[in-house]
């Protein structure tokens, strides 16, 4: 997958807050990386986070992630498969 939308962007003058990630991965290890603005130019929010066999990445944030007014939330990943990914947040002005 490359810079593939996973929450979509919330509105005009809204932004999206992620409090946490997780990542869950099947018989391939690999890269997962996440980035806001899949549909232009991306910015790399959370950089290349490695992932084993059967693996995964869990990150809960104190101070949630917030994105860009308007900007959705995407993900890139290699070689990993099988893999799921559960964002929570919130949206707000």
């Amino acid at each position: 997958q490359t810079n593939n939308p996973i929450v979509a962007a919330p509105g005009a003058s809204l932004s999206l807050y992620v409090t946490d990630i997780i990542v869950s991965n099947g018989a391939t290890a690999g890269t997962v990386k996440f980035v806001e603005d899949t549909g232009g130019t991306h910015v790399i929010l959370i950089d290349v986070v490695y992932i084993a066999i059967n693996g995964g990445f869990v990150s809960h944030f104190k101070q949630p992630l917030k994105l860009t007014a308007n900007k959705d939330l995407g993900y890139t990943s290699v070689t990993v498969t099988t893999h799921t990914i559960y964002v929570a947040g919130y949206t707000a002005a």
